[in-house]
């Protein structure tokens, strides 16, 4: 993403202890991605119900992922990072709303973490 999300997005302790890939991106759908939608869903504010409808999409996509063989998941998961670089820059080039940029920017960075630490 950029060095600005970068710096916000921080892993929860889960997924940091996490033994494997596959379990590090388990809690943090748990942990992360689930917990902001459910935070998120109820409120009387477009603009966070729509930033946890991304984190939805995201948790998503990642139960689909780790629910393939152990050897595929690292490299669909670049698949998506790729996915989510490009629509972050999209998001970033034109009038795109925040709560895109923003939700996208967190969970690609925090993906890009997880990535960076317990993947090869």
């Amino acid at each position: 993403m950029n060095s600005f999300y970068r710096e916000k997005a921080a892993l929860p302790r889960q997924c940091r202890n996490a033994e494997s890939l596959k379990d590090s991106l388990d809690a943090w759908v748990e942990n992360r991605l689930m917990h902001v939608y459910e935070a998120c869903k109820d409120l009387d504010d477009e603009w966070r119900n729509k930033f946890g409808d991304i984190h939805l999409e995201y948790a998503e996509k990642i139960k689909s992922i780790t629910s393939l063989p152990e050897d595929q998941i690292a490299k669909e998961c670049e698949k998506l990072l790729i996915e989510m670089n490009a629509r972050f820059k999209v998001a970033s080039g034109v009038c795109m709303p925040g709560w895109l940029k923003g939700s996208i920017g967190l969970c690609g960075s925090e993906l890009e973490k997880i990535m960076e630490t317990k993947s090869g």
